[in-house]
């Protein structure tokens, strides 16, 4: 992994009553964009799932589910750090966005548990041992050094960096403290008879949310970061409450909540403890240790480069954010419409340098090659003149609602196992409407650079189609979509 969050690494994959209390979002430094939620959830084995905070089904982060716990979003949304137990002994573990370049990241007899983010993505905040013994730590994400920051006989647990600062919160005799990210200037925040825990920071860093037990039940509270302000935020009879954590805009507050052993839900509340309501829709999504990802502002998709960084065998397959994006597709029409497009079924490694998807049979219809420039390399082999129509399609579902700016180019790469016919079409389209097409000659080329109005679930597609005859004609492709 990387030394910074902003070259952290670089995949493609193809395809919480108050009142009068300021919004966080204006000063907030990690991205304000909303974007999926990382939960845990419980059976035979835990496993990390996400959900859209509007969307009724969770899905298992990756193409099997991750096993771990605790699951926390760095800075800008690109990865997870996680607890798993996997070798009997809970260590930490990172895993990117969409379920791949999972990386272990301690490795010791001893458990390490409740991992936190700090603010650069460079070090991982987290508590070792359980019990009397648990202390704070901090890790260097990058060379996996450990460094104590508390030395108490009494229990330091559940450690919390600030988003915008070298500061940390953590619970200890039943009090939340906070002090520096190099363990100075400890400071008391909380005090009193109950028992206070899982502190999460505001956005901005400007309030802790946490839970206060006493007596059966459990509810959310605020307190200000200088440990002044304390107020309640829930005050439900009857119900355990855990695990809060703050919307990346910094406007709400998603946590559990549970009126017996087996009957829980997550739960979403305004930070002025108005408005609480079931996360997606009341659908009953239940999960323990949720934390709600933060995403940039500006995304950037591109295709060519980061699919050789990473070879991908899913389709359709998911962008370094985990949305699913990127998809191989295959045309059994002459027209350029989605109805006629289907996704390509398989796929092979030829060599380090080659990977294709195809279909079974017939034909391999989209080849990558490792180039300089890297590219895409597509192959709708048959053509018109052989009666297929299949044209090779690399489609793009749009995660994300606004404008977008399709660039990129495209030419005949005059590859060897493929003589230049007698020209080659292309087009850009947009369901089934064209914004942009034109054709090749022979050894020509074509320029994207092509603003796009979207809405979420819609679609980009490049079509790549052969032309009239049978003579093979690929098509080099390098395409990048931004916000």
């Amino acid at each position: 992994m990387s030394r910074r969050e902003c070259r952290e690494l670089v995949v493609l994959v193809l395809v919480a009553c108050v009142s009068a209390i300021p919004a966080d979002a204006a000063l907030a430094s990690f991205a304000g964009v909303e974007g999926k939620i990382a939960f845990t959830k419980v059976g035979a084995a835990p496993e990390i799932y996400v959900v859209n905070s509007v969307d009724a089904m969770p899905t298992s982060l990756g193409r099997s589910p991750i096993v771990g716990s605790s699951p926390r979003w760095s800075p800008h949304g690109t990865r997870l750090v996680f607890v798993s137990e996997r070798d009997g002994n809970a260590e930490l573990y990172s895993v990117s966005a969409n379920g791949l370049g999972e990386e272990r990241l301690t490795h010791n007899g001893l458990p390490d548990l409740h991992p936190s983010w700090t603010e650069d993505g460079v070090e991982i905040i987290f508590q070792r041992r359980t019990g009397a013994g648990a202390e704070i730590y901090s890790l260097d994400a990058e060379s996996g050094a450990a460094t104590r920051l508390t030395r108490n006989r009494q229990a330091d647990s559940d450690p919390a960096a600030a988003p915008n600062a070298r500061w940390l919160v953590f619970s200890r005799r039943g009090d939340l403290y906070k002090m520096t990210l190099e363990g100075k200037r400890v400071t008391r925040l909380t005090r009193g008879r109950a028992v206070d825990s899982q502190p999460a920071w505001s956005t901005a860093g400007a309030r802790v949310a946490f839970v206060r037990t006493a007596g059966p039940d459990s509810d959310l509270y605020l307190v200000n970061a200088n440990g002044r302000g304390l107020r309640s935020l829930t005050a439900t009879s009857g119900r355990v409450e855990s695990s809060p954590t703050w919307s990346p805009a910094g406007d709400k507050i998603l946590f559990r909540a549970c009126t017996s052993a087996s009957v829980c839900q997550l739960y979403v509340v305004n930070a002025d403890g108005t408005a609480e309501r079931p996360l997606a829709g009341g659908a009953g999504v239940d999960g323990e240790d949720p934390d709600w990802q933060a995403l940039s502002h500006r995304r950037d998709w591109d295709a060519d480069a980061e699919f050789f960084f990473l070879p991908n065998n899913r389709n359709p397959s998911p962008d370094p954010w985990g949305d699913t994006t990127w998809s191989y597709l295959y045309s059994d029409s002459f027209a350029h419409d989605p109805a006629t497009y289907h996704l390509l079924p398989e796929y092979a490694t030829f060599d380090p340098n080659r990977e294709s998807w195809v279909l079974s049979g017939f034909v391999n219809l989209l080849i990558s090659g490792v180039r300089s420039p890297q590219l895409l390399v597509l192959h709708p082999w048959g053509g018109r003149v052989q009666g297929s129509g299949r044209n090779a399609v690399l489609g793009w579902r749009s995660p994300i609602d606004g404008q977008v700016t399709v660039t990129g180019t495209i030419r005949l790469p005059g590859l060897g196992e493929c003589a230049v016919g007698s020209g080659a079409l292309w087009s850009v389209d947009k369901g089934g409407t064209v914004l942009q097409s034109g054709a090749l000659p022979t050894a020509g080329s074509a320029t994207l650079d092509l603003p796009v109005s979207i809405s979420r679930g819609e679609s980009i597609y490049f079509v790549w189609d052969a032309g009239w005859d049978s003579l093979c004609d690929s098509g080099a492709l390098e395409l990048r979509i931004t916000q």
